[in-house]
């Protein structure tokens, strides 16, 4: 009987080694998951449905650095910042404001973005103090610094991207458009609007976008992998190149 056992017991050995190891073997190459705001052209989707954008591709490009997947969700600001308050999503790329900061961590800069305004032909606008009195539209959760965002006499009007953000100026529906300087040049080439139409645009400021990573990522050695994955694509230009073909073409003023 006991010599039944035994040879039970060894029969069954290599499976439990097997199962055992499974957990360890796992977490070496857990996908990770990164949010990207759908704006264009930081994450959009393609003619067949896919998802695209320079940040999509940024996310793909530290997937190959690290080996492992990364997974990109497109959402609208608020909802990515939902994924990152619940640990849904693991990352995201944007610039620093109080609402990233409630849930997530930064993890070093990635590329630096000028915010520009600008207003229709012939609206002088030279400096922030000559946004007062007027109805100036910003993406939802976005914060361009304190001098613009605490501005009492600025009349702040939140919209969900720079397209839409741009019909609303060419209607007078509001005054002025506050936005990355991409975003509001690849909108404009996106609806054909003449850059005549619009007035000169002027820098609001300009920060780093940031790698954002969820206050409920709790795997510190990943963690620093992935932090020393995007500090690598950005030492060696590979974030420029990408952010650069999705500026091509586009107005410099």
């Amino acid at each position: 009987m006991a010599l039944t056992r035994r040879r039970c017991l060894l029969a069954c050995l290599p499976g439990m080694l097997a199962w055992c190891a499974a957990p360890r073997a796992g977490a070496e190459t857990r996908a990770l998951r990164a949010a990207v705001m759908q704006i264009e052209p930081y994450g959009m989707l393609d003619a067949q449905g896919r998802q695209s954008g320079a940040y999509t591709e940024v996310f793909e490009l530290l997937g190959r650095e690290l080996g492992r997947p990364v997974e990109v969700v497109g959402a609208p600001y608020a909802r990515a910042l939902a994924l990152l308050r619940s640990g849904q999503v693991d990352m995201m790329l944007a610039m620093p404001s109080p609402a990233i900061a409630e849930v997530a961590q930064p993890a070093g800069a990635v590329w630096s973005l000028e915010a520009i305004a600008i207003g229709r032909a012939g609206t002088p606008l030279r400096r922030i103090r000559d946004l007062r009195g007027l109805i100036v539209a910003r993406i939802r959760g976005t914060d361009y610094g304190p001098e613009f965002m605490n501005d009492k006499a600025i009349h702040h009007y939140e919209i969900s991207d720079h397209v839409q953000g741009l019909h609303m100026l060419l209607e007078k529906r509001i005054d002025v458009l506050v936005g990355g300087r991409p975003g509001i040049f690849y909108a404009m080439r996106k609806l054909g609007v003449q850059r005549s139409q619009l007035g000169s645009a002027f820098p609001v400021n300009a920060r780093d976008v940031q790698l954002h990573m969820s206050k409920k990522f709790d795997d510190a050695r990943l963690a620093s992998e992935v932090r020393r994955g995007m500090a690598a694509l950005r030492t060696d230009g590979r974030i420029d190149a990408v952010i650069a073909k999705y500026s091509s073409g586009l107005p410099r003023e």
